[in-house]
């Protein structure tokens, strides 16, 4: 949305504000007439782990320092619980409540998922044909691959539609509003079966029955490696997820995705345990 419009939003005084930290402050800083924090009684942080990793600790302390109120009620939602989650919610929060739901000291993959990886040869195009074998080997599976940026998102659905079965969608932060919900709602009803996705835009995906994950370019962390995968084997189903890697490039993302299939009891497939 044109930072215009949110402005004009702002001037009708709203009751609630769904922000992302930078453009919050932005409004805070430059337009303090109709962004004043100072009177806000709920304040919600969802998915802080993540906007701790992606940097936004600054801005984060920024607004909850300027939302200054005495009642005021602060929510903090995280997938996960590192020491400076921790930090950051010994900072923010007066006498809380904690509640959690499985284990956030270590976060840990579902057993149900059945874990893999495919090396590919470090060459241009390899990965690629790699990818539209895997897809054409299940031409019924719902699948959600993941990719490291949008540009790649957009130019690897682009070179794969056509070759494969199935609608390919696209899902990343370039998109308008509109046009991530229509990929989201195609790839939820089915009318779509592939859908490319980034980070940032698969985190939140909760649609039942994904058959297949596969992670063209690895993820960056452990953690990441976890809530990707968690995508399928959802509500008692099984799943699978695959993981595409070269061997010169991948080296951390090796070592981690071999300790998540030891913890929860997947074999590490003996391609990858004697590349350790």
């Amino acid at each position: 949305m044109p930072k215009h419009e949110q402005l004009a939003g702002l001037r009708g005084w709203p009751q609630l504000v769904v922000a992302t930290p930078g453009r919050l402050n932005d409004f805070r800083e430059n337009q303090p007439t109709f962004c004043d924090l100072r009177g806000v009684r709920f304040l919600v942080l969802d998915e802080a782990d993540r906007m701790l990793d992606e940097g936004f600790e600054p801005q984060i302390r920024k607004i909850v320092f300027s939302s200054s109120a005495l009642q005021r009620q602060t929510m903090l939602f995280s997938a996960t619980w590192p020491p400076a989650m921790q930090k950051l919610a010994d900072d923010f929060l007066r006498d809380p409540l904690q509640i959690r739901v499985g284990s956030v000291d270590q976060l840990r993959a579902n057993a149900s998922i059945l874990q893999d990886v495919q090396f590919c040869a470090d060459l241009a195009g390899a990965k690629t044909r790699e990818l539209v074998k895997l897809l054409k080997s299940r031409p019924r599976a719902r699948t959600l691959v993941f990719v490291a940026t949008k540009d790649g998102c957009h130019e690897l659905s682009r070179q794969v539609r056509g070759t494969v079965p199935g609608r390919c969608e696209t899902l990343h932060g370039g998109l308008h509003q509109e046009r991530r919900e229509a990929a989201l709602e195609a790839f939820r009803s089915g009318a779509a079966r592939v859908l490319f996705a980034t980070d940032v835009a698969g985190r939140g995906i909760d649609v039942p029955g994904i058959d297949l994950v596969i992670n063209y370019d690895p993820p960056r962390s452990r953690e990441d490696y976890v809530h990707r995968i968690g995508r399928t084997g959802r509500a008692g189903a099984t799943g699978q997820a695959v993981s595409l890697l070269t061997h010169i490039r991948d080296g951390d993302a090796m070592k981690f995705i071999a300790e998540v299939m030891e913890e929860t009891g997947v074999p590490v497939p003996a391609d990858l345990a004697h590349r350790l």
